[in-house]
């Protein structure tokens, strides 16, 4: 078996580029059309306003809504894959696109990284934002600054965790909403969607969706966002894995069931 880091990294290495769009191309309307349908239910509810919209890695937009980006004047995609950029030209024609390609998320480089989430906020100050299937990646992305193994057991490191504090205290206040990943695995879950009151730790939402005996991988993206509602809904990504999304806007607001099974 795969130590769990080696797992992860494995996991989380097709963010984009060509390998994730030969899986979009063989599998969003077999495996991916019912997640793709909660994000769009989850969107109609997050209704950002303003003119302009702003996308975090939208790549060619396999999973994004005509029903979200008609709604805007203008949309940006901060995409750097230029394959994707086209695609969306391409797959979305009526809709007034800009590109951003500037990094604003890795951790390497002479600025700490906080500066980058700095730098997003100031050049977007109003605008609502959408990390689109994005900060789930870190781990694949930027694996030596996201985590570590001890002893078998995979933990974040000091500066990614004060990372996503400032994630929380820069955006928590903001138009914003994320689909991202929380938990991996190679069985299916017990069921395909949750609606939580408030964020719920990794171990506590495994055992909301798969027997104890099921081996799940933790991609670290808890503590995001402030408490408050949340879906969790099923992405069959290819087949053999399911991951555990979340969906969460802030600001959010508490909800009175805490949980919801569709």
């Amino acid at each position: 078996m795969q130590a769990p880091l080696t797992a992860l990294r494995g996991l989380f290495n097709i963010a984009g580029g060509l390998p994730y769009h030969a899986l979009a191309y063989r599998y969003r309307q077999r495996l991916w059309s019912d997640y793709a349908s909660q994000v769009e239910r989850a969107l109609l509810d997050w209704a950002p306003q303003g003119p302009e919209l702003v996308i975090v890695g939208p790549s060619a937009g396999w999973l994004l809504p005509h029903s979200l980006l008609q709604r805007f004047e203008r949309v940006v995609a901060i995409e750097p894959d230029p394959l994707a950029r086209w695609l969306l030209r391409q797959r979305f024609s009526n809709i007034q696109w800009d590109f951003d390609v500037h990094d604003y998320f890795s951790p390497y480089g002479p600025e700490p990284w906080r500066a980058g989430l700095q730098r997003l906020a100031e050049r977007y100050p109003d605008q609502p934002i959408y990390f689109a299937e994005f900060l789930g990646q870190f781990i694949g992305l930027y694996p030596d600054a996201i985590a570590r193994e001890t002893a078998g057991e995979v933990v974040e490191t000091p500066a990614y965790a004060a990372w996503k504090r400032e994630f929380r205290d820069t955006f928590g206040h903001r138009q914003v909403f994320s689909s991202h990943d929380r938990l991996v695995a190679r069985q299916p879950p017990l069921c395909g969607a949750l609606k939580l009151a408030n964020e719920l730790c990794a171990d506590e939402l495994a055992a909301q969706l798969w027997p104890p005996q099921v081996e799940v991988l933790n991609p670290l993206t808890d503590s995001l966002f402030y408490s408050g509602t949340r879906r969790i809904a099923v992405w069959q990504r290819q087949p053999g894995f399911w991951h555990a999304m979340e969906l969460v806007h802030s600001p959010v607001q508490s909800v009175d069931d805490v949980a919801f099974r569709a």
